[in-house]
């Protein structure tokens, strides 16, 4: 058997054994056997054939790539090489094989898709294994396409799955792929309060609280739009909360996004009116009601000329 020989998935070899011509006499009073294994030592079937020349014709065909081994015995006898290594490479080229579509993260419970594409790799088995983080099987649903191959599966389970991909025995990856399964996220679970969502007065912070309890994992943007550029500073909580603050420089309208995932929250984007600061020098109030005597029907007169807009409380 030549070294090419040894490297091809359907392989056919002729042993040739050289004997005397006493031994060609007793031939047919030995048996020859011959055994093909792999690395596990699992025998693959074997057609011999005679040719009745001192020469045996022996045809196998493998399904897998890997080592395998042949043993050579003639009347009970080891035959010299024996046993012979024979290294049988895939017949498909994996580095050609694409996967696309497969997430690093997914929400629990949420039907989950990615295709591998392998046009041009050849023709050969598809196999896909995903493990859960507990360790059980996770059932995978494969659908051929004219590209390839189409997977969808749904994890039920929290913490991190290995993914394994064969194709033609071979792994198209050397380590399996991993992806981790999150709770779901809800952005119309996130609220926002506070008084800087409606309004503000210039050099002043205008502060706000999201709540983010119950909406899930995700990741919580807050811009502020307006005539001048807002500074922004936001505070975690620890609890599911963020305080917000910004720093309008500018009076006039303010538009505050918050998004959650990079969907807005209810009510966003909010609205708020920034007022220059009162001055209460230019504040008048007048009447009888403010006398210090005695409890009477009064009136109070408050002139609030060009003091701006701000919250009166009496």
């Amino acid at each position: 058997m030549n070294e090419n020989d040894k490297r091809l998935v359907a392989e056919r070899f002729s042993a040739t054994l050289t004997m005397n011509e006493n031994n060609r006499q007793k031939s047919h009073e030995r048996d020859i056997q011959i055994s093909l294994t792999n690395e596990k030592g699992v025998e693959v079937p074997l057609k011999i054939v005679d040719n009745e020349d001192g020469t045996f014709t022996v045809d196998y065909v493998v399904q897998h790539p890997g080592t395998y081994f042949i043993k050579v015995h003639y009347g009970g006898v080891k035959t010299p090489q024996s046993p012979i290594s024979v290294t049988v490479q895939p017949h498909v080229d994996v580095s050609k094989i694409k996967v696309d579509g497969l997430e690093p993260t997914a929400p629990v419970n949420s039907l989950q898709q990615f295709r591998v594409i392998t046009h041009g790799a050849g023709k050969a088995d598809f196999a896909v294994a995903i493990t859960s983080p507990s360790g059980s099987k996770v059932k995978a649903h494969v659908i051929p396409t004219h590209e390839g191959f189409l997977v969808n599966f749904t994890p039920t389970e929290l913490g991190e799955y290995l993914l394994s991909i064969s194709f033609g025995g071979e792994p198209v990856s050397p380590t399996p792929y991993r992806f981790t399964c999150m709770h779901g996220s809800d952005p119309t679970k996130v609220h926002a309060t506070g008084p800087g969502l409606e309004r503000g007065v210039v050099g002043n912070p205008a502060e706000f609280c999201i709540d983010t309890r119950g909406a899930g994992q995700g990741g919580l943007g807050v811009t502020v739009e307006g005539p001048c550029e807002a500074a922004i500073n936001c505070r975690d909580n620890g609890d599911g909360t963020c305080s917000v603050a910004y720093l309008p420089t500018e009076i006039g309208d303010y538009s505050i996004n918050i998004t959650f995932n990079d969907h807005h929250i209810p009510g966003s984007p909010f609205q708020a009116l920034v007022v220059p600061e009162a001055d209460l020098k230019k504040i008048k109030v007048s009447g009888n009601g403010i006398q210090p005597h005695g409890m009477q029907l009064c009136c109070v007169t408050i002139e609030k000329c060009e003091a701006w807009f701000v919250p009166l409380i009496l």
